[in-house]
C-alpha cells in the first residue's frame, strides 16, 4: 500500500484554487481577488512537490483512503462541501495528472 501523502495535498490545492477561483470570479477578476491568491501559496510546492507519486497512490485507493480525501475537503472547504467532497477530490487529483502530464510534454 503505497499511502496518499501526495495526494491528500494536492486534494487540498485543488480545493484551495478552486475556491478561490470561485470567488475571484464572482464580481470578475480584480486586483483585490490578490489575497485569493495568497490562499492558494500554503498548497502549492507541497502539492506540486509529489504529483509524480499520485499514480502510485491511487493505483490501490481504497475507501478508507477516500474517506481521508473527503475530510481534507471539508478541512480546506467547510462542511457546507461535504456533498460535494467525492467530487471535489476527484476533480483535484484529475487536475493533478494533468498538470503532471504538461510538465512531461514540456520537459521532453
Amino acid at each position: 500500500m503505497a499511502g496518499i501523502t501526495h495526494t491528500r495535498e494536492v486534494v487540498r490545492f485543488g480545493a484551495a484554487l478552486g475556491a478561490a477561483l470561485n470567488e475571484a470570479l464572482k464580481d470578475g477578476i480584480t486586483f483585490s481577488d490578490i489575497s485569493h491568491v495568497g490562499e492558494i501559496l500554503p498548497h502549492i510546492i507541497p502539492a506540486l512537490d509529489g504529483l509524480t507519486e499520485i499514480p502510485v497512490e491511487l493505483a490501490d485507493l481504497d475507501e478508507r483512503e477516500m474517506d481521508i480525501l473527503r475530510t481534507e475537503v471539508i478541512d480546506t472547504l467547510g462542511k457546507g462541501q461535504w456533498n460535494k467532497a467525492d467530487n471535489i477530490a476527484q476533480a483535484s487529483i484529475d487536475a493533478s495528472i494533468a498538470i503532471w502530464k504538461l510538465i512531461n510534454i514540456i520537459k521532453k
